[in-house]
């Protein structure tokens, strides 16, 4: 999913975020005029070029250890919300999930991981507020019914 950003001296460019994909995707990249911006000199940095063609280095900066997957886009001295981050109910709706390692063990957390993983994409998502908590219940509860077939299956 792209995710438009509006900075300061790109007013003729189109600047985006492309969020990371759910599993095996590699994580967000900053992409501009539809490419991938070049890289910088660390991990997570890019080079940009401002439209007076001052050069300038940006860097994606993850939040709560990774879990969320749209970092915010750090351009010089401008700190970017790309998207709203989430409440704090929406991470604890998200990860009740991970309860399935109490119940499953490692197949019950591997579950719950994905779960948790996908639910938090649901709650970044455009749906309306009732869509996002009905697919996330959907997600979870297809987590416990995966991990209760499994330890049916291994039984």
């Amino acid at each position: 999913m792209l995710h438009p950003v509006s900075v300061k001296g790109f007013e003729d460019r189109q600047l985006a975020i492309k969020s990371a994909g759910l599993l095996l995707i590699p994580g967000p990249k900053l992409m501009i005029d539809g490419k991938f911006a070049p890289k910088g000199s660390k991990s997570g940095q890019y080079l940009l070029h401002r439209n007076d063609g001052t050069e300038i280095v940006a860097q994606l900066r993850y939040l709560l250890l990774g879990f969320d997957p749209i970092p915010q886009l750090i351009i010089g001295d401008q700190i970017i919300k790309v998207v709203e981050p989430l409440k704090w109910y929406q991470w604890i709706w998200s990860a009740l999930s991970f309860l399935l390692l109490f119940f499953g063990g490692a197949v019950g957390g591997l579950c719950g991981g994905i779960a948790f993983t996908v639910n938090i994409r649901i709650f970044h998502s455009n749906m309306s507020n009732l869509a996002k908590y009905a697919m996330s219940a959907i997600v979870s509860i297809v987590a416990v019914i995966a991990t209760f077939i499994f330890a049916i299956a291994v039984a």
